[in-house]
């Protein structure tokens, strides 16, 4: 393994593979959220954020010498294939919806009702809705920790960090009569903030205080979501199913996955 500095950032490379930083993008939406909350959290928050992502480069070399891999690889196209019903037809001119995550959330949108999902793809039928996974770490090109297996969590006076990587196969199918909302929610910009403190000028606190204003931190975002309220089988349990589509994805083939689903979700009109 070849380990170099490239602007800041700590990057590998392995034979037959290409380099790549680990960076704030390698986690999960939830943990990125709480990698934010550091800066109001901590003066120190440059350090604290320094360190999370040089143990994450640390945590992330054991496990491609340590990973076992699968056997038997699945296409997307072969995972498919049999699964339609009799009638069924694939809507979006047989376009796939790729997403980086799916949440299972409760109604609040606070906790998991059920293992959220990887980067994969998501089907629509004008029957169903199916979400599939057959992503693979392995190859020529080794590519980053998956965003669904990175975690970062905070804990009392402390930050627990948790990577893993995988390959996965999934298949799972919910009727589109099961839907009870959709909503799309599309935000790409960027954002920059700072932070002002006072000091003491003495201990006494008799000469009043100074302002002190800490480093600007900018951070670009690239955010969408299709929200969906959601009966889940097998069992009709309630939730919040939040897909993370690909920034990549066109804009239009977004809308026009709700505009379906309005269409032959049944229980929306």
């Amino acid at each position: 393994m070849v380990v170099s500095i490239q602007q800041g950032k700590v990057v590998t490379k392995q034979p037959g593979s290409v380099m790549f930083p680990f960076e704030r993008n390698d986690f999960n939406p939830r943990s990125q959220e709480v990698l934010n909350k550091t800066y109001t959290d901590h003066k120190s928050y440059s350090k604290l954020y320094n360190l999370i992502l040089k143990q994450g480069f640390e945590l992330q070399k054991p496990l491609y010498d340590s990973q076992s891999k699968l056997r038997d690889k699945l296409t997307y196209e072969q995972l498919l294939q049999g699964m339609l019903f009799d009638g069924e037809r694939l809507l979006l001119s047989g376009h796939w919806i790729y997403y980086t995550k799916v949440e299972f959330l409760d109604e609040t949108g606070t906790s998991e009702v059920r293992p959220s999902l990887g980067s994969g793809r998501a089907c629509l039928t004008n029957k169903r809705l199916m979400f599939l996974v057959a992503e693979s770490n392995s190859g020529a090109i080794r590519r980053k920790l998956d965003t669904d297996w990175s975690g970062l969590r905070k804990a009392p006076n402390a930050y627990k960090l948790n990577l893993s990587q995988r390959d996965d196969v999934v298949y799972q199918s919910i009727p589109l009569s099961a839907f009870r909302s959709v909503e799309l929610a599309i935000a790409v910009g960027a954002s920059a903030g700072t932070k002002i403190v006072s000091q003491n000028l003495c201990l006494c606190n008799c000469l009043g205080k100074k302002w002190k204003a800490a480093p600007p931190v900018s951070q670009k975002y690239n955010k969408r979501t299709i929200q969906m309220g959601i009966s889940l089988p097998p069992w009709g349990k309630t939730s919040l199913v939040v897909m993370h589509v690909h920034p990549d994805l066109p804009l239009t083939l977004s809308r026009d996955f709700v505009c379906y689903v309005q269409t032959y979700a049944t229980q929306l009109h």
